[in-house]
């Protein structure tokens, strides 16, 4: 049998011998660093909340979050999975009891702003309500491959309450600056919700502060010479849902200054040549008086006579002396506001008004 002569092997079997290796390592799965889960599966959606219009329908709103579960900003977003459970609300609801859930609805997320990667929104999502039941939302954000967590569903429970009726002695009065609000005190289930606003153009603010279950506030926040106008209206409530009434019939008026000033704490009447002499004077100065008006009334008659008015705390009143005859005084204090407010009188001060009698001369 003829020998045959091993070949050397060439520059050609090298690459080839090397080409088998690198296919081999590549079959072989090389493993590279996890992916962890929670950088693309979202944190709960943030502040959310419930509106029941007056025809029934709620109106869900929360914003998107910002940060994945390991903490850092959130690259993506496919958007939010809304599952609900609806529940009859009688004597057979349980409200501790395990609920069971269905997802009624899928939405996208909303396109993101020049610049950003998310839109924080605000999300709405609608839906109508039937009376007498009670429902359990959950909002739960998704990855854009459809994951979720379970711990970031944003719950909450909603009434379907009946509307109420309108609010009945809605009524304003002004005192001294401030405005006192009252109206009849609401049902059992209901409160009152007031809002205010700067005549005739003004935006609409609601009252703080307001105890929704009393029947009346104190407006302090006003300003003289300015108008504005009231309006209130029940809300069924029961946990976090409520359900607004009718607005009442808007109250206008104009907050003025009606609170007159104090009268002048003494008076002084002289009896002198031609006349009486008054002088007076107040318990402390008021920066707000702009004069005074005296007035008299004689024996001989039934209601005082306005005589005049001044700026000094002094007034002569010229008039004739009749033996027997009496006169009183008081004066009142008039302030600076547009109203003129006038004060009550101050303490009277009475006059004989006896002629003086000539002395006579001493006999010799």
């Amino acid at each position: 049998m003829p020998c045959r002569r091993r070949q050397a092997a060439g520059p050609g079997s090298f690459l080839g011998l090397a080409a088998l290796c690198l296919a081999a390592l590549a079959g072989c799965g090389v493993k590279t660093a996890p992916y962890p889960a929670e950088a693309t599966l979202p944190t709960p959606v943030v502040n959310l909340s419930q509106n029941i219009t007056p025809e029934g329908e709620l109106i869900l709103s929360w914003l998107a979050p910002q940060v994945n579960r390991m903490g850092r900003p959130l690259k993506s977003l496919g958007g939010f999975k809304i599952e609900m459970s609806d529940n009859a609300a009688d004597e057979n609801y349980c409200a501790g009891c395990p609920h069971r859930y269905e997802t009624v609805d899928v939405t996208p997320p909303l396109a993101p702003p020049p610049g950003l990667e998310l839109a924080a929104g605000p999300y709405n999502w609608r839906y109508k309500l039937t009376p007498g039941h009670v429902y359990r939302f959950r909002v739960s954000p998704v990855s854009r491959s459809g994951g979720s967590h379970p711990s970031s569903r944003a719950e909450t429970v909603v009434w379907a309450l009946p509307q109420p009726g309108a609010l009945t002695g809605f009524a304003a009065v002004i005192i001294d600056k401030a405005v006192n609000l009252s109206w009849d005190r609401p049902p059992e289930g209901s409160q009152v919700e007031v809002e205010k606003r700067r005549s005739p153009d003004g935006a609409w603010t609601r009252l703080s502060g307001l105890d929704g279950a009393g029947d009346s506030f104190l407006d302090l926040a006003v300003a003289y010479e300015t108008s504005y106008d009231y309006r209130g209206r029940l809300i069924s409530v029961k946990e976090a849902s409520s359900v607004p009434g009718p607005w009442s019939e808007e109250i206008s008026l104009k907050v003025v200054d009606i609170v007159p000033p104090n009268p002048p704490g003494y008076l002084d009447a002289v009896l002198i040549d031609g006349g009486v002499r008054l002088s007076w004077g107040e318990l402390y100065d008021d920066p707000e008086a702009a004069y005074y008006r005296v007035y008299r009334k004689l024996s001989t008659e039934t209601d005082f006579r306005f005589l005049g008015q001044t700026v000094e705390k002094a007034f002569f009143d010229l008039l004739k002396f009749e033996p027997g005859l009496e006169a009183r005084y008081h004066v009142t204090v008039v302030d600076k506001s547009p109203e003129a407010n006038e004060s009550l009188p101050s303490p009277a001060a009475d006059v004989l008004l006896e002629p003086p009698v000539e002395p006579q001369p001493r006999p010799e």
